[in-house]
């Protein structure tokens, strides 16, 4: 489940590095990206709990998998949206990946842990995200600096690679 939860953390991570620097080469302004970026709470806030009742109905393998792929292809949709109503659009896909790994991956981690490690585990994932945070702009950075295509293409490789971990991780008890 960490190893899936990285390469989403990554992805999730593009969204302050990379998101800004895409529009502002199509023109748009800082106004324009806070406004999309907004867009990312309020979907949360709106979606989060209908959306968490149906992803409580099925196996959390699948759920994340799901997720994974939501969050690679809209980050991969960022490299062709030209507009802020087509931005927009790739941050509610992407969004739609947030809301569903958000829950369930602790939960698994949770039931994954041996008695007694749960902290370390759920340690272990917190500490994803930190380093997550730290390699999500380095290496952004340094694709986007490359050429831009290269960099929203790697988000949809990723998005793929963390749907299958999560895929391929053991059933878990209870």
């Amino acid at each position: 489940v960490s190893g899936g939860s990285v390469l989403t953390a990554i992805l999730f991570f593009q969204s302050y590095a990379m998101l800004p620097l895409e529009m502002r080469a199509d023109g748009l302004s800082k106004t324009d990206y806070g406004m999309v970026i907004a867009l990312n709470g309020l979907t949360v806030v709106a979606l989060s709990l209908p959306i968490a009742h149906h992803v409580g109905k099925v196996d959390p393998r699948l759920a994340l998998a799901v997720g994974a792929l939501f969050f690679g292809g809209g980050m991969a949709l960022t490299g062709l949206a030209d507009t802020l109503v087509l931005y927009a659009l790739t941050v509610m896909v992407w969004t739609l990946g947030e809301i569903i790994i958000s829950p369930v991956a602790p939960t698994l981690l949770a039931k994954a842990a041996p008695p007694g490690q749960r902290a370390l585990y759920q340690g272990t994932l917190t500490a994803s995200w930190g380093w997550s945070s730290l390699i999500a702009p380095a290496a952004g950075g340094a694709l986007y600096a490359r050429d831009p295509d290269l960099l929203w293409l790697g988000c949809a490789g990723l998005g793929i690679a963390a749907a299958i971990i999560f895929a391929c991780t053991p059933r878990q008890r209870g």
